[in-house]
């Protein structure tokens, strides 16, 4: 399915099968830096052609989907209740300087 919209003089692909580095980013929302972490810890995949790196955007959904599995499989945390959990903080300290001599 294609969208309305120019990149150069094509249009843009709203379900494509790869994309580049910055294509990624704008699509899944994510930093540079992210989408690298992702890529050296093996969470989503890419291929070279060229020296273009493409991340294939299925390997992109399905670490989506991994992610929203667990998530349903965790309990989610309970605010505190008692006694300790209505207990004002106390104020930070203030540190002092020592005078220069």
């Amino acid at each position: 399915m294609r969208t309305p919209g120019r990149d150069g003089d094509h249009e843009i692909d709203a379900n494509p099968i790869t994309a580049t580095i910055l294509g990624f980013c704008k699509l899944s929302g994510l930093g540079r830096s992210k989408t690298y972490e992702l890529l050296d810890a093996g969470e989503i995949e890419s291929i070279h052609i060229g020296s273009r790196r493409l991340i294939i955007v299925d390997s992109y959904r399905r670490l989506l989907a991994r992610l929203q599995a667990t998530a349903a499989k965790t309990p989610r945390r309970q605010p505190p209740t008692g006694r300790l959990a209505s207990a004002p903080k106390p104020p930070p300290r203030e540190t002092t300087r020592a005078a220069a001599g």
